[in-house]
């Protein structure tokens, strides 16, 4: 079960990986501006793909209860939608054998004040 489920996590990350697509030389302006932008994305923790921000805090953990942590989870991004967003995460601890996963959406309020209301629902342990 162990190695089908890092299995997947690994096909999915490479995935994203080789889901983009190449710039040209006349793209050299774009090409600057797209390192700079997913270079910052990566400094905030997110993983950028054209419709889709994985986030990589949900890749490896450990703690003494569950053990090894990994998942994988995510959020859309304006690409996807400027007035919805969907944000998810499924991860696995191996020590406790368990699955914990959020799902959740949000809906934009008022464009000028960037105000979100968000309803979600999540399965996980929570720190103290």
């Amino acid at each position: 079960m162990h190695k089908v489920i890092c299995l997947i996590i690994i096909m999915l990350c490479s995935g994203a990986l080789y889901s983009q697509t190449p710039n040209t030389e006349n793209d050299s302006k774009k090409d600057s501006l797209s390192r700079r932008q997913f270079v910052r994305q990566l400094g905030n923790g997110f993983f950028s793909t054209k419709h889709i921000n994985i986030d990589l805090k949900y890749l490896v953990k450990y703690n003494q209860y569950e053990g090894l942590r990994t998942g994988l989870g995510g959020i859309t991004n304006d690409q996807f939608s400027d007035k919805y967003r969907i944000n998810s995460y499924v991860v696995y601890g191996f020590r406790d054998s368990r699955f914990k996963y959020k799902i959740g959406g949000s809906f934009r309020v008022n464009k000028t004040t960037n105000t979100w209301v968000n309803l979600f629902y999540i399965d996980d342990l929570q720190e103290t």
